[in-house]
Formats: C-alpha cells, sequence, structure tokens
C-alpha cells in the first residue's frame, strides 16, 4: 500500500509539470504571433563622440544644454537650484539655493538630457555611450555658455521688478534674471493700489512688530523695512543695508523680529549664523555663503557685542560682486553678493564702518524678565505662518502704492551706495504712513565709529606726548607708553591713560605686554594718515620704504598761522 502510494504522488507530479510545460509554450506563440509594442522614441538631442574632435562635442553639448530647463549660468560657472539640506549654505532646510555644477553632477545631468552616440569599429555603426569625461571637464573649464540664462538669485514670495511690476508666477524672471519658486499660492495678482490701500496694508505690518517695546517709531519701522527690503530686492539694484537688532537685554525679541520678518517674507526661519572674531575666518565664511546665495543671512546672539570688520563692511556695500578667499582655495573668487543681512545682540557695539552701512532697531523692556510678558500672538511665529499669504500681499500692497502713485520723494537719500534701496524702501513707508526709517542709521543716533573715536584718543595724547612736532615713530610712541615698570604693574597714572585705551581699541594686546608695532603702525597708516578726528589731523613724514614719523596737528593752530608741519611732516 505505501509503494502504491508513493507511485501515485509521483505521478501526480509529473502531470502538473507537463502542464505547465504546455501553457508556457501556448503563451510564447501568442506572444510571438502578437505584433511588437512600439517603443517611445528617443527625442533627446544627438551628440558624437569622434577621436579627434573633442571641440565638435563639446559645442554639440552645449547647444543641447541650452534647453535644459534647470540650467544656469552664474559669474562664469554653470550653476542649479537645490534644496538646501546643509548648514554651510548658510539657509534653513528646504531653502532653494544655488550650487555650482560639478563634474559629477554634470555627468547625471547630461546623461540625461543628451543621446551620446560613439563608432563602433566592431559593429560599423554609432552606438551609445556614457558622456565623456573629459568633454565635460571641458565645459566646466569654458567659462563662456551663450544662451544658458544668467541667475541672480532665488526668491520664495511675489517680488518687485524695477520698473515696479509685480512678479507672481513660478519660473524664471528674464526681467531680474531672478527664479521665483513662491512656496505659497499668492493669486491673484495684487490690483493698482491706493494711497489709502497702502496705508491700510501697512497698518497690517505695523501689528505684527506692534508689541515690542522699541524706543522710537522710527525702531519699529526697521523690522517692517527688512520685510519689505526681501520682497523687493529684485527691484534694488546695488547694495542694502545691514538690519541690526538691538537690545538691551535678554527676552527683549531682537532675534524674533528679525526671524518674523524673514518668515513671512521666504516661509520658514533662519539658521543662526555664528558671527566669527578672526577676520580671515569671517571672508570665508562670506565666500561659502555668496557661493550658494541665500535670501537672507541672520549673525545671531553675537559674542561680546561686537559687529563689523573689514570683509562683512565690504560685501554689505558691494555693488555687483565681491571677492572672497574660498575656503581650499588661493586665488580669490569674484562672486554676486545679493544676500540681505540682519544681525542681533545686546547692546551692540558696531566697528570698523559698519556703523555707516547698518540701521539699528533698539529695543529697551520696561520690566526685569521681558519674556513673561503676556502679548496677543503668544506665538507669533505659527501666527505669521497661518497668515502669511495675507502680510505677503500686504507688503507687496505697500511697495506697489508707491510707485502707482508716481514714486514721491518723502525721505532724504541715503548717499554712500544704498541710493537706490532709500528711494525705494523708506519712501513707500513713508507714503503709507509710517516714520522715517532712516533716523534709525547708527551714525543718525549718533553711534560714532569705535575706531574713529580710538584714533581721536591717540591723536589727543600724541599732541602732548610731543608738542613741538617733531614727530615719533610707532616704535616710539608704544615705547613711551608701555614702560618696563607700567608692564610689570609697577607705574602710577601719568595722564596717557586715554591715549593707551585708545591704542588697545585699535590694535588687540594681552594684559602685560606692548602692543604689536607693525599692526599700530598700519593702524595709523591706512586708517589714521591725514584723517581729520576732533580738530586735529594726523600726519606721517617719511619716504617710502622708510620709517614714518607721526605729527598729530591742530587745524585751529595751522589756520592761524601756528606751526604746520604739512603733509611731510615737521622735517619734510
Amino acid at each position: 500500500m505505501a509503494a502504491s502510494g508513493l507511485v501515485g504522488t509521483a505521478s501526480e507530479a509529473n502531470a502538473r509539470k507537463a502542464v505547465t510545460r504546455i501553457l508556457k509554450r501556448a503563451e510564447k506563440k501568442a506572444a510571438d504571433a502578437s505584433p511588437p509594442a512600439e517603443e517611445k522614441p528617443d527625442e533627446r538631442p544627438v551628440v558624437n563622440v569622434r577621436k579627434g574632435m573633442g571641440h565638435e562635442s563639446v559645442s554639440g553639448a552645449l547647444d543641447a544644454m541650452r534647453t535644459d530647463p534647470g540650467l544656469y549660468q552664474r559669474q562664469r560657472a554653470l550653476v542649479f537650484v537645490a534644496g538646501s539640506d546643509d548648514a554651510e549654505t548658510g539657509a534653513a532646510a528646504g531653502t532653494p539655493v544655488i550650487r555650482e555644477m560639478g563634474l559629477a553632477s554634470l555627468w547625471e545631468r547630461t546623461s540625461r538630457a543628451i543621446r551620446w552616440m560613439a563608432f563602433d569599429e566592431r559593429k560599423g555603426c554609432d552606438v551609445p555611450t556614457n558622456p565623456p569625461k573629459d568633454v565635460l571637464s571641458a565645459i566646466l573649464a569654458r567659462g563662456e555658455y551663450p544662451g544658458v540664462r544668467p541667475l541672480v538669485g532665488v526668491i520664495e514670495s511675489p517680488t518687485l521688478r524695477p520698473d515696479g511690476g509685480l512678479v507672481f508666477g513660478h519660473g524664471y524672471d528674464v526681467a531680474t534674471h531672478f527664479l521665483c519658486c513662491p512656496s505659497e499660492n499668492f493669486m491673484p495678482p495684487v490690483p493698482e493700489p491706493t494711497q489709502e490701500d497702502g496705508a491700510a496694508a501697512f497698518a497690517e505690518l505695523r501689528h505684527v512688530f506692534g508689541e515690542f517695546e522699541h524706543v522710537s517709531e522710527s525702531d519699529r519701522m526697521v523690522p517692517i523695512a527688512l520685510l519689505l527690503t526681501l520682497l523687493a530686492r529684485p527691484a534694488i539694484a546695488g547694495p542694502v543695508p545691514c538690519f541690526v537688532f538691538d537690545s538691551s537685554t535678554r527676552g527683549g525679541g531682537k532675534t524674533l523680529q528679525a526671524d518674523t520678518a524673514a518668515l513671512i517674507a521666504t516661509g520658514r526661519v533662519p539658521p543662526p549664523e555664528n558671527y566669527p572674531e578672526a577676520e580671515d575666518e569671517l571672508e570665508k565664511r562670506l565666500g561659502s555663503i555668496a557661493m550658494s546665495a541665500p535670501a537672507f543671512i541672520k549673525w545671531d546672539n553675537l559674542s561680546g557685542g561686537k559687529f563689523g570688520a573689514a570683509p562683512i563692511d565690504g560685501v554689505t556695500t558691494a555693488q555687483d560682486t565681491y571677492a572672497f578667499r574660498i575656503l581650499g582655495q588661493t586665488a580669490r573668487v569674484e562672486l554676486p553678493w545679493r544676500t540681505v543681512q540682519a544681525a542681533t545682540g545686546n547692546n551692540v557695539q558696531l566697528c570698523a564702518d559698519m556703523p555707516r552701512r547698518a540701521l539699528v532697531c533698539r529695543v529697551v523692556p520696561s520690566v526685569e524678565n521681558p519674556e513673561t510678558i503676556a502679548h496677543e500672538h503668544e506665538d507669533l511665529l505659527g501666527w505669521c505662518r497661518a497668515e502669511r499669504v495675507r502680510l505677503v500681499r500686504a507688503g507687496l500692497t505697500v511697495l506697489r502704492a508707491w510707485y502707482v502713485a508716481g514714486r514721491p520723494i518723502l525721505c532724504p537719500s541715503w548717499r554712500g551706495g544704498f541710493e537706490r534701496w532709500s528711494e525705494i524702501i523708506p519712501n513707500a513707508i513713508a507714503f503709507a504712513g509710517g516714520a522715517d526709517v532712516l533716523a534709525c542709521r547708527a551714525t543718525v543716533k549718533g553711534e560714532e565709529e569705535p575706531e574713529k573715536v580710538a584714533l581721536g584718543m591717540v591723536l589727543e595724547g600724541l599732541a602732548r606726548m610731543d608738542p613741538i612736532g617733531r614727530g615719533l615713530t610707532s616704535r616710539e610712541i608704544l615705547e613711551l607708553l608701555y614702560t618696563k615698570d607700567r608692564l610689570r604693574g609697577e607705574a602710577g597714572p601719568d595722564g596717557y591713560e586715554a591715549m593707551r585705551e585708545g591704542v588697545e581699541q585699535l590694535v588687540t594686546t594681552r594684559q602685560g605686554t606692548m602692543p604689536n608695532v607693525k599692526a599700530f603702525g598700519e593702524k595709523l597708516r591706512f586708517h589714521g594718515k591725514d584723517r581729520v578726528i576732533g580738530g586735529r589731523r594726523l600726519f606721517g613724514s617719511g619716504a617710502h620704504g622708510k620709517v614714518t614719523r607721526w605729527v598729530s596737528v591742530s587745524l585751529a593752530t595751522s589756520a592761524a598761522g601756528g606751526t604746520s608741519e604739512g603733509p611731510e611732516g615737521p622735517h619734510g
């Protein structure tokens, strides 16, 4: 019985296999009898690769790449736009940023957009091949890309054109060379608004920042000016000022104001940027930011409260481009700079030339713990996120109403590079009923340049140290100020305490050591020579390449016909 059962099982298995073979033969026969499926034609442009004809392959690839909707050129380099997920870009996650095309990304892009063909001698015909890396390298090194669209920046909300028109759509704007990537539906377009419409829209924006304890109504205009600057950046040729949010204490809302303006304009809160104290590090950081070109960056909670140095002064007033020292590269790289900057801190001290480049919004809370104050919108950022479309449209209405009215000039111009910005933003605010935001310029507020104050101390002390005007070298000045007993802490007051304070503000000095002679001399030569401060002028004598002798001359004495050393000093 057992043997019979096994035989039966084997027979059934063989029968199932036979049936399976019959079915497969039937399926194959049916497939062979049916007409072949039509293949979709490959409509990609063809680029042939031939030995000795590499230039033709380069030209053919460039011709094909001109139609790539995601490819642009920026400062002699091919670039594309990608979402940011890297802190090195200086932008929040998801922010569209500009990235330079590398060999690997160009290989992928051209393999998808172009049908590369190479001649196969064995087959005697052209066959598909991968993009040749030598051709791609030549394209990247070319630096000239006729027909490829230039890209200045990326914006995430409707924006203003230089002619006063508005850009509401999604895509590349030929007039401004900006790529518009609205992160929400802002339609329909803003109609032609009247001054009353602009005033009503301005009231909506003022309400957003109405509960911060600003020291004046003009200070309350600064975050509104920041928001309008972000919305109108493509229409503003040249530089825009740096927006500084300053508070007397923690919890006053300095960072929240900058974040709120950025959230309305871009749809996200910017990540905090650490402000490097070393100038070379700051320049490299600015270079990496310029390469990705985010719309906005925020230098948050300034360490030590000091803000300003040559690199950041330079980019803030850069008309079109700035030459950066890029990390990992020896030569400077010239890049466009269109990023709007803000800085936040407690009792911020503006250094170098920043006082002439900044709008300062000062907040002075009236209570010891301002973070405990109840506000109408406890979650201001969350409320603005929900109301973002309405608030963006309000900002555009304020700007557009001023243009429709014929661009009336109600505020003075900010000379020194910000003329175009000061024509648009302060006047649009004033036309809508706001206060004059230009009253918040640091220099108007009476914030003198720390470097100027320090040089004034040095000039005043030098006049007493060298009363007959024979002239002293940088080393002689420092050796008189920093005697050995003073460095040991054994000397008493000598009347030159203010002069020493000025020297130490100009040159970083460790306690118990004399300031660096070379650094002090360079400060006098590049920042003080022939400069008038406090009724005195610093003259430096000595031919080129020789030791300079410094003299502090009173302009009143010179005008009265007294001692006048002239540009070459007392021994010229």
